[in-house]
């Protein structure tokens, strides 16, 4: 039997210049926007798949309110509104396992809704990149 560990300290996030830190407890989430696959069923049931040639992929970075990066963030969204100039390279690595991504280009689709409150609350960032490698590995 083995044991598997697991550690969030080893999790690498850059974005551009960015080296993130400060995450929240679920520090990041990667999901396709779109199946893969199409399925098309004929009348007879034959079953054909299209490929939908989705290689993008939508990150949500979740940090705590106290993080420096969402001071970074900011600044490079506020600059990306004025000039258009922001769209970087986005790397995720799993430093205790084997998943992990690549995208030539990422760029900031979404700003974190601000709560404030007496306790400390997550930032949740979201980016978008163009095509990406993805690897889904496990630990």
């Amino acid at each position: 039997m083995a044991v598997k560990t697991i550690d969030p300290h080893k999790y690498r996030i850059t974005w551009g210049p960015i080296i993130m830190s400060g995450f929240g407890d679920d520090v990041v989430s990667i999901e396709y926007p779109d199946d893969l696959f199409e399925v098309v069923r004929g009348a007879d049931s034959e079953v054909t798949r299209v490929r939908k040639g989705v290689e993008d992929v939508q990150v949500s970075v979740t940090l705590k309110q106290s993080s420096t990066t969402n001071d970074k963030l900011s600044a490079a969204m506020i600059a990306d509104k004025i000039t258009g100039a922001g769209v970087f390279p986005l790397t995720i690595a799993d430093g205790s396992g084997t998943s992990l991504l690549f995208a030539d280009a990422a760029f900031i689709k979404k700003a974190p809704t601000v709560d404030l409150g007496n306790s400390a609350k997550d930032r949740v960032w979201v980016l978008h990149t163009g095509p990406c490698e993805l690897f889904i590995g496990g630990n």
